[in-house]
């Protein structure tokens, strides 16, 4: 699968549970541990500006933003994250968050298309490794002609 399809339906499946979800609920805590609807939302917006800092790295930038902030310890960016969010309110989070998707969307866009086959992107961009129970990110870049 290409990673703009990867993400575009990720975001719709995102969507449409937010659709279905009355506004009573969004509050409701320990829906994921101890995160409301509003406060995964909030965290899914974070990972979204930092997977746009990805491609920009991707496109030669500097490591930089929240990119830098995630890389640099994933549960203080998390810890940090989310709370800097509390005073939103459930629309202005789901607001924000589709404004990360979009930006996060029209960074994958510039790519290289050979850096947009899924296969390449999830297993030469991103490796996921357990440290300390929380998944922290490794950036490999493809070599050179792979």
């Amino acid at each position: 699968m290409h990673t703009i399809d990867v993400l575009h339906y990720g975001h719709l499946t995102v969507m449409h549970a937010l659709d279905q979800l009355p506004n009573a609920d969004w509050l409701t805590p320990n829906v994921c541990g101890v995160w409301s609807v509003k406060e995964i939302i909030a965290h899914l917006s974070s990972f979204e500006l930092a997977l746009a800092d990805v491609w920009r790295v991707a496109q030669g930038e500097p490591t930089a933003g929240l990119l830098a902030d995630l890389l640099r310890d994933g549960q203080a960016f998390n810890d940090a994250q989310v709370p800097a969010r509390a005073g939103l309110s459930p629309a202005d989070t789901r607001a924000e968050y589709e404004a990360a998707h979009q930006a996060a969307m029209q960074g994958a866009a510039g790519l290289p298309p050979r850096l947009l086959q899924a296969d390449r992107l999830f297993a030469g961009v991103w490796r996921r490794v357990r440290s300390g129970g929380f998944p922290r990110l490794y950036l490999l870049w493809p070599q050179a002609g792979t």
